[in-house]
């Protein structure tokens, strides 16, 4: 039962259709698809709503269909649509959802105001209760409710190809989509830009991102120094940093993240914790080998076994042929002026173009590393979709 039939039934009223006094929006002369996401938080419930939107800006934007994103709110603003800057009030959002072609929301007012104008909605929801909150006044029009239609309680196992193909068949698009998603790994949404510190060019990246300087794989104070007198830095480094230098630009280091190998350095990591600076320990050794380093680090933070995943680990990837995959990684790596799509790729010597289209798989050792980092696909038959 719906909760509006619950409400109806315990107050011993009638249901009739809401009537709302719209106001004007001057929203602009095209057309448009509203997306409501993080109604009542600043982060949106679905992880992967960037990666939809990637895959259905190239045809809109061809048809001049724009995406509105309506959440003014939203801590990690998406690219590739209309981010609003300002709250909108409710009789203004009945206009703007009049007008829109197709609403997709994460459950809200926004959806009860979409079914009362008729449109066709595509929702998704945290807690599975679509059988209380679906579209009531929908008449003509239509809807789909994802954590159904998809068969998953974890909204964040729906495919984002499946919420882009449901958006093509709104719009009576005509689109094959040529990748199917096989692994998406945790940390692929934390996005960031990873410099190898072997140029001295300024970096341009958005406004609250951090940089991450891999000086495991160039060291190279002066550039760090350069970067962080620029930006805000995560530093990873394998061997000991000049101190000075870490005191002069204290307030734009976000974390260290030192890595113990044989050669290791443990008066390093006590003097940055003694100058209060975050840090993070990390480590490829065996625990054969770890055994006899840990009383060097007893007064320091737990030093944290980096894994080093296999095929069988991966239960997507067990039975596939990995470099037969394609993949997109969680940020671009930046080294000597060019762009990679990862460390991965930085290894192989493999530039990319545009690191948000999938690319192949060369698999090596840093790439069973990075896994949690990435989004794996493999190419379909397009003719079969």
């Amino acid at each position: 039962m719906h909760n509006i039939e619950s409400y109806a039934t315990s107050l011993g009223l009638t249901i009739d259709k809401p009537s709302i006094y719209e106001n004007y929006y001057p929203i602009g002369n095209f057309d448009y698809v509203t997306l409501s996401v993080g109604n009542y938080e600043n982060q949106a419930y679905y992880a992967h709503w960037q990666d939809v939107i990637n895959m259905v800006f190239p045809l809109l934007e061809q048809k001049n269909i724009k995406i509105i994103q309506l959440n003014h709110n939203l801590q990690n603003k998406l690219s590739n649509c209309v981010n609003l800057e300002n709250p909108i009030e409710p009789n203004r959002l009945s206009y703007m959802l009049r007008q829109s072609k197709l609403h997709i929301t994460e459950n809200g007012l926004d959806l009860d105001i979409a079914s009362y104008n008729d449109k066709n909605i595509i929702f998704l929801d945290k807690e599975n209760s679509g059988n209380l909150t679906f579209p009531f006044w929908n008449k003509q029009s239509n809807y789909i409710y994802l954590n159904d239609s998809e068969n998953v309680k974890n909204i964040n196992k729906i495919k984002p190809e499946k919420i882009a193909k449901h958006i093509f068949n709104f719009l009576n698009l005509d689109h094959k989509i040529e990748f199917e998603t096989v692994y998406i790994g945790d940390n692929y949404q934390n996005k960031n830009i990873q410099l190898i510190p072997d140029q001295q060019n300024d970096i341009n990246i958005p406004n609250g991102s951090l940089l991450v300087v891999r000086m495991d794989k160039f060291f190279s104070e002066e550039n760090l120094a350069k970067q962080l007198s620029k930006h805000r830095c995560v530093i990873v480094t394998n061997k000991e940093i000049d101190l000075n230098l870490i005191q002069n630009f204290k307030p734009n280091i976000h974390t260290i993240v030192y890595f113990v190998e044989e050669r290791d350095n443990p008066s390093f990591v006590k003097a940055i914790q003694s100058m209060g600076i975050g840090y993070n320990l990390m480590t490829y050794l065996s625990e054969e080998k770890m055994e006899h380093k840990k009383i060097d680090y007893m007064d320091c933070d737990i030093i944290n076994q980096a894994q080093i995943f296999k095929k069988e680990d991966v239960e997507e990837l067990k039975d596939l042929d990995v470099n037969s995959l394609y993949y997109i990684s969680n940020g671009p790596v930046l080294s000597n002026f060019k762009v990679f799509k990862s460390v991965c790729d930085y290894e192989n010597k493999t530039l990319t173009e545009n690191p948000s289209l999938p690319s192949q798989i060369k698999e090596n050792l840093d790439f069973w590393k990075e896994i949690n980092n990435f989004h794996i696909l493999k190419k379909i038959d397009i003719n079969s979709n």
